[in-house]
């Protein structure tokens, strides 16, 4: 194999490794921030439920006023009645202290109503909370396990930038740049095997010529379709000994 692509292959192997690394960075940020994201949705809805539960309570709060102050009318009415001395104004004073002890009654209904509205709405609120301290926890945790993976995968880039800088200073500057514009466009291998007369890269078919311009010439060859850079594998000592017999 040509010295040119080894030292290719050397720099190529750094460059793939760092973009892996940089993908799995980006993946592990993304799922964080969707999980952050998530919880902070769990916490916006608790807080909601937080607010259901206070207005129920200012609900009970204007209607324990209603009840007293519908009671004390009715006291009013009962000893206002007591002086009456006519039949007919008796009777109606009656009908008075009916419909206030009938708003009384409803009332009490609506008081009680909202008395279990309100500890429903309290077993809810307090599963939720105990969900989200746990999710809290757990997410916590989570964070610290990402963090530290994310702090080796930094280590591991930076010790990857090193190899690649000193595997970069072996190559010509011409064919150092001629790599970096094809890698910047394809994101992906460069430098790519001719296998069973196909590109490794676009796995379009090759000449014999190219083939062996590629395995014979110290030369930089492109495939003519997406310009990858092109070298034969070295075959395994069996098989070369086996071909030359």
């Amino acid at each position: 194999m040509q010295e040119t692509i080894r030292k290719l292959l050397q720099l190529q192997h750094y460059d793939l490794q760092i973009l892996g690394l940089n993908r799995r960075q980006e993946a592990l940020g993304n799922r964080l921030t969707a999980e952050r994201r998530e919880f902070d949705e769990q916490m916006r809805q608790l807080e909601a439920e937080r607010d259901r539960l206070q207005h129920l309570r200012a609900g009970l709060k204007e209607l324990e006023l209603e009840l007293e102050s519908r009671q004390e009318k009715r006291q009013q009415l009962e000893a206002q009645q007591a002086a009456i001395k006519r039949n007919v104004e008796y009777k109606a004073m009656m009908k008075e202290i009916l419909d206030v002890q009938a708003a009384i009654r409803l009332t009490e209904d609506k008081i009680l109503e909202k008395y279990e509205e309100i500890e429903q709405e309290k077993q809810q609120t307090t599963v939720r909370d105990n969900e989200l301290a746990e999710r809290r926890r757990q997410l916590d945790e989570r964070v610290a396990v990402v963090e530290a993976e994310l702090a080796e995968i930094r280590r591991q880039i930076e010790e990857a930038k090193r190899h690649r800088a000193e595997a970069e200073q072996l190559l010509d500057k011409g064919v150092l740049r001629l790599y970096r514009r094809i890698f910047e466009k394809k994101k992906g291998p460069v430098v790519v095997p001719i296998v069973n007369r196909s590109c490794g890269g676009c796995h379009l078919s090759v000449t014999p010529q190219t083939e062996n311009m590629t395995r014979h010439y110290e030369q930089i060859v492109q495939c003519e379709n997406c310009g990858r850079i092109f070298y034969v594998p070295d075959e395994p000592q069996g098989e070369s000994e086996e071909a030359a017999s």
